[in-house]
């Protein structure tokens, strides 16, 4: 992973304890350190990484807007090829390209005006409202669904803590009204699971297209007066893809990405790198 981040610019924000790790993989003015109390007041451990990669959007952000593409990525992900800047070649103003919350990207003035945003409503808007139904971007939703039903070689799962590929489980994941979520069922995470999860079951996937074929048929602004579907996703006070979701196709259509990696490798807890902001 070192060497592979040789080829681009690379930002970090993370704990003072890591310092000697980042200096592996950039010069240490790209490297902006914070003490871990500095987080204890997040109420869940994922808000953490939105925190730092916040920081690291205020701290850099003047270098940041000055390049094409900025890539957000975990330290932690499998790759199945090296990343080069050519993987990042279809990045273009008002697009997002995203593997859940684990790895994402954009041009750089479509990043900063999206993720700049995000720490601030996720305190604010998004925090404890998990049976909240939020305003959606229903044309934005909609040119981003075809990202959802992407087909994938097999992916060998013992080699892999949690899969992700794009928006297949965060687009079963926000509050949506009644009507859009007519017929659909078993989006849930089981409460059972064992690592790693995959959305890939037959019934995931045909429910998934079941509500695509539901959010296309959509004309207009449905009627959220008719009632709100799809409650208690995630569960707990905040779920970190369910809003990075919602508020990115808010603001931005997603289309598919091209980071070779479909999730997080086996056997490594959560990782320095979490906020580690590479760019090109």
């Amino acid at each position: 992973w070192i060497d592979m981040m040789r080829d681009f610019d690379v930002y970090i924000s993370t704990y003072e304890d890591y310092e000697s790790n980042a200096r592996l993989i950039t010069d240490r003015e790209k490297i902006v350190l914070w003490p871990r109390k500095a987080v204890d007041w997040c109420p869940k451990g994922v808000m953490k990484q939105w925190w730092l990669l916040e920081k690291a959007i205020v701290k850099f952000g003047s270098s940041l807007e000055t390049y094409d593409v900025i890539v957000k990525l975990r330290s932690d992900l499998l790759y199945h090829e090296p990343v080069t800047p050519a993987h990042f070649a279809n990045a273009s103003v008002g697009y997002f390209h995203v593997n859940s919350d684990h790895s994402f990207y954009a041009e750089s003035s479509t990043f900063l005006s999206v993720m700049s945003t995000f720490y601030s409503s996720m305190v604010n808007e998004y925090f404890d409202q998990d049976n909240t139904y939020f305003p959606i971007n229903w044309p934005n939703l909609k040119a981003s669904c075809v990202v959802a039903l992407r087909k994938y070689p097999p992916i060998d799962k013992t080699k892999y803590r949690i899969i992700r590929t794009d928006i297949y489980a965060t687009l079963g994941s926000i509050v949506y009204p009644a009507s859009v979520f007519e017929g659909v069922t078993g989006l849930h995470c089981p409460a059972d699971y064992k690592p790693p999860f995959t959305p890939f079951s037959e019934e995931r996937t045909r429910n998934l297209e079941k509500l695509v074929g539901n959010i296309l048929a959509v004309r207009g602004i449905p009627n959220i007066t008719q009632g709100k579907a799809n409650l208690h996703w995630g569960g707990g006070r905040f779920a970190s893809e369910k809003y990075f979701f919602l508020h990115v196709v808010n603001r931005a259509i997603i289309h598919p990405s091209a980071i070779p990696a479909f999730g997080i490798r086996a056997g490594n807890p959560h990782p320095p790198g979490d906020a580690d902001v590479p760019k090109r």
